[in-house]
């Protein structure tokens, strides 16, 4: 049985050029490859994670950890793919959609 790694972009998804040279290339790409892993709705905004009760029905707390870990992946990806300075925009951000507004808004 192999394990499928949901946390690694392929090569063909290159870092995106400070300059914005390959900014279209980089955005086709990484929509393309986000949306078939199924995350992004973490970039869209529209994944929400399950509300935080004070008591908690039974399964929410699995339902939060496993949105918390695919945010997570969500960041991680776009983060693989952006130089440093870039990154650095987005490094106080603590949402996937957040940092996708931010790069979108600079590029």
């Amino acid at each position: 049985m192999t394990s499928h790694l949901n946390d690694s972009l392929p090569p063909s998804v290159l870092q995106l050029d400070e300059d914005d040279k390959n900014w279209l290339l980089f955005l086709l790409k990484f929509c393309m490859i986000v949306c078939g892993k199924g995350l992004w709705d973490h970039f869209d905004g529209t994944s929400l994670c399950p509300p935080k009760k004070i008591k908690l029905p039974v399964g929410t707390e699995v339902e939060i950890h496993k949105w918390d870990q695919n945010e997570q992946i969500a960041c991680l990806l776009l983060a693989q793919r952006l130089p440093d300075m870039v990154f650095i925009i987005t490094e106080h951000l603590e949402m996937a959609c957040e940092c996708w507004e931010a790069i979108t808004q600079e590029f």
